[in-house]
């Protein structure tokens, strides 16, 4: 199962990078099964989930995965319930639903 984990986390990566290297910066992690990012200051993060949410793709605000109050904000990403397949279906649907909604 590592194998698989390891091949979702790194699909993931790839197309959030591909799609959004620009917005976001990946946060470094080498276990669990999500992977989170921080956005752009300009970012509206809570108005980006809602439309990916509206888009059919599970995300998470950073904000409460903070203990205390949040340094940056951003997003989280979970691959523990995803294929490779799905994670860059999800990623098409993204880019359609967040046109330059990330800021600069």
């Amino acid at each position: 199962m590592r194998a698989v984990y390891a091949a979702r986390r790194e699909t993931l990566l790839r197309h959030l990078t591909d799609a959004f290297g620009q917005w976001v910066e990946p946060i470094p992690s080498i276990a669990g099964l999500h992977l989170s990012a921080f956005a752009s200051r300009s970012a509206d993060v809570p108005a980006l989930i809602d439309l990916a949410r509206r888009h059919d793709v599970g995300m998470f605000v950073l904000r409460g995965l903070y203990i205390g109050t949040p340094a940056r904000h951003g997003f989280a990403f979970g691959y523990g319930a995803i294929n490779e397949r799905a994670i860059g279906e999800a990623f098409t649907r993204l880019r359609k639903a967040w046109p330059a909604r990330l800021g600069g």
